[in-house]
């Protein structure tokens, strides 16, 4: 029972592939079309792993990030952000971070392996924030599944890690970033609590 998007083409990428849990992910993701899911790194060592789980890997996309024409592209593309000289063009964040900017993905999935403070650094690097942003966060969905006392089975939580002591404002900046991006992501109306 998993829900189904509206949109199941969205298009995720997946930087720590060589991460057996996102493999899986990936292939449970692919497997019941939530998503059309992009996979850095070598399909070869990919679907190696893949099958110990018993996963099949055919619909999902992968990019070699580290091949010679992509790092090339890479460079090129950071060079005129003003950010080549700061980020490793062979750190997969970055990768997946260039791949959302140049719209060849929608999402990007970071964090299983890489300490968030890089995540969040390639980020606003590559990505930035959108104009209306004042405050950088971040925000996790739980599925409760058969869960008697929840009204809504998705739950968005906001957390400040990001911002360690956050002003009022910066809270505030925080919640109404946070009931957009559920909104977006669930089609449900968000509540906010605190």
């Amino acid at each position: 029972n998993y829900l189904k998007p509206s949109k199941t083409s969205v298009r995720l990428v997946f930087c720590e592939s060589f991460d057996q849990r996102i493999i899986r992910v990936a292939g449970t993701l692919s497997r019941h079309e939530l998503a059309r899911v992009i996979m850095l790194g070598n399909r070869d060592n990919l679907e190696l792993t893949a099958e110990r789980y018993g996963l099949d890997l055919k619909s999902v996309e992968v990019v070699d990030y580290e091949s010679k024409s992509i790092q090339d592209n890479i460079k090129s593309g950071l060079v005129k952000n003003d950010a080549a000289g700061c980020l490793d063009t062979t750190d997969p964040v970055v990768m997946g971070a260039w791949l959302v900017k140049n719209g060849i993905a929608d999402a990007v999935i970071a964090g299983a392996a890489a300490a968030p403070s890089q995540v969040m650094r390639v980020f606003l690097r590559v990505l930035g924030v959108a104009d209306e942003c004042r405050t950088m966060s971040g925000m996790s969905l739980v599925v409760f599944e058969g869960c008697e006392f929840m009204r809504n089975q998705v739950v968005g939580m906001a957390d400040v890690g990001v911002v360690p002591d956050p002003t009022v404002e910066q809270l505030a900046d925080i919640a109404i970033q946070s009931a957009a991006s559920y909104e977006l992501l669930t089609g449900n109306r968000p509540k906010i609590g605190f």
